[in-house]
């Protein structure tokens, strides 16, 4: 709304804007009262929306080279207990699939996490602690699937079996009934966004947080009461494919006896 006043030229914000930020690092606040299509409409007087990239942006670094699979481990002494995660790194190709859906994926992910906690907890007594997530940022190269638990240092071996089951479970393995369960929490999440302002500017900034587009709130309500058994059932393939096609990273906190030999580590790491 304030647009009309401020104290620097289109060409001084432009200028700014090319010598500052990057793809994947910019976030645009608009204050005011005023409309997508307004917004919208103002963006070409203050930025240059045709060109793919700022005229100065550096050519992006060669790839890093993976290994196979990396460990990393920190030692806490004062715990009688081990924090394990396993990550898998998003093809950026993948990345640009969820963020079209992202919805949908979130779901997916619900219904492997809720897999691997039942199993971790209930069948196998090894923690009341795990979790499995699409872990996201702004920028593409940062998303991971990663499976987290927190169990004793003794169930180190059977903990990481676990993870690594339920990273791999294909789609058609899990029941209907865990799958619609999913799908209905999933669509009370986003009707729950449209209960008042507060909670679709939440929704909104979590959104541009991760790098997505922004959309009507109602328009992704529509979208989830959409979406079917098969659906879910195909994301949770795509999230498995993730698992078991790139690089594993396994990070330890814990005990000396819990994380094992720094030294092996060291030996065994891409990174510390």
């Amino acid at each position: 709304g304030f647009h009309d006043r401020l104290n620097f030229t289109v060409e001084q914000l432009r200028q700014a804007y090319r010598n500052t930020y990057t793809l994947g690092s910019m976030t645009l606040i608009v204050a005011g009262a005023a409309t997508m299509d307004e917004v919208v409409a103002l963006l070409p007087r203050y930025f240059d929306t045709d060109a793919a990239q700022p005229a100065n942006r550096p050519n992006a670094p060669a790839p890093v080279p993976y290994r196979e699979s990396a460990t990393t481990g920190l030692l806490q002494p004062g715990s009688s207990s081990l924090r394990l995660s396993v990550s898998h790194p998003i093809p950026r190709e993948m990345v640009a699939k969820i963020q079209t859906n992202e919805e949908l994926y979130d779901i997916a992910a619900g219904v492997m996490r809720d897999e691997c906690f039942e199993v971790m907890r209930y069948e196998r007594g090894l923690s009341y602690e795990s979790d499995i997530e699409i872990a996201d940022c702004n920028h593409p190269n940062a998303w991971v699937l990663r499976g987290s638990v927190q169990t004793d240092g003794e169930n180190r071996a059977k903990a990481t079996k676990t993870l690594h089951e339920a990273l791999s479970k294909p789609g058609k393995s899990y029941g209907s009934t865990r799958i619609q369960g999913a799908l209905a929490m999933g669509a009370f999440s986003v009707v729950n966004s449209l209960e008042s302002t507060g909670s679709r500017v939440e929704a909104y900034i979590e959104l541009v947080d991760r790098g997505g587009s922004v959309q009507s709130v109602d328009a992704t309500t529509e979208l989830v009461q959409s979406l079917t058994l098969a659906d879910v059932r195909a994301a949770i393939d795509d999230l498995v494919e993730i698992a078991n096609t790139t690089p594993r990273f396994e990070h330890r906190s814990g005990t000396k006896k819990s994380v094992g030999s720094v030294d092996a580590l060291i030996d065994r790491a891409f990174f510390i």
